[in-house]
């Protein structure tokens, strides 16, 4: 415990943003929410002194927990982050004109949107379905969210950052997903993230698709969600989770420099 404090405190010790990432870089055990806010502290107070950040989140489960991370990132980014969370829920009434949303001014639009916010099929498990059904729920699916990120992007909203969380469940299939073939859920998910990616990537611009199953598989399945929270708060994030997803919000927004 003694080693550990010792560690932390070295990184507190650090006396610029760059050093101060680089070592997190290399911190192997996850922080707690409370090394968090000490090192956002220390952040903000390093100098050169951080810019202004607006966020807005659309959000379908809980956003609030996720703030002391991202807000940690962004000061170590160089920037001060100032949060709009918008009403719970899949919130389409913020992609007008006269929104609180688009009032905020934000440079980054962060959503935060489930699997099932594309189609409701998506909330159960797709194993059953028959074959050309599930190549029409994909293109459902994918019209939905080009849907949904459309709207968004015909405001002033800076850059989009679309996250589609993946499921606490292992496949229905289980150990066996991977030899159904065309049945297998696993894949038809993988087929179906390459094709949101490449329809955003065609339809609109400055908006970014981070692939939470990888920062899934990055932190691990067992680590990245904490049950307590899922079931109490519909928030899904552990310590590590939270902190990984905070670490790939903001580098895709290139158009924003401190």
């Amino acid at each position: 415990m003694a080693n550990a404090r010792a560690n932390f405190d070295d990184l507190l010790a650090h006396t610029s943003r760059a050093a101060l990432q680089a070592a997190l870089a290399s911190w192997h055990s996850p922080l707690t929410l409370p090394q968090a806010e000490q090192l956002r502290g220390h952040a903000l107070a390093l100098e050169p002194a951080l810019q202004p950040l607006r966020l807005a989140i659309v959000h379908t489960y809980t956003s609030d927990l996720l703030e002391p991370w991202l807000a940690l990132q962004a000061a170590l980014e160089g920037f001060e982050l100032q949060t709009y969370h918008a009403p719970y829920g899949l919130a389409m009434q913020e992609a007008v004109p006269d929104s609180p949303l688009v009032a905020h001014c934000p440079d980054l639009t962060l959503l935060m949107l489930r699997r099932e916010d594309l189609h409701p099929e998506l909330s159960r498990p797709i194993v059953g379905l028959p074959l050309e059904r599930l190549g029409l729920l994909r293109d459902e699916s994918v019209a939905r969210l080009a849907e949904i990120v459309r709207a968004f992007r015909a405001q002033a909203v800076g850059q989009i950052v679309v996250t589609l969380l993946p499921s606490p469940l292992p496949p229905s299939l289980g150990q066996h997903d991977a030899q159904a073939a065309e049945r297998s859920e696993a894949a038809w998910w993988q087929a179906s993230k390459a094709a949101i990616a490449e329809r955003l990537r065609r339809d609109s611009p400055a908006t970014t698709f981070v692939d939470l199953d990888d920062v899934q598989a990055h932190v691990g399945s067992a680590a990245f969600f904490d049950k307590r929270y899922w079931y109490s708060a519909s928030y899904p994030f552990s310590a590590a989770g939270a902190c990984e997803f905070a670490r790939r919000t903001y580098p895709p927004a290139v158009g924003i420099q401190p």
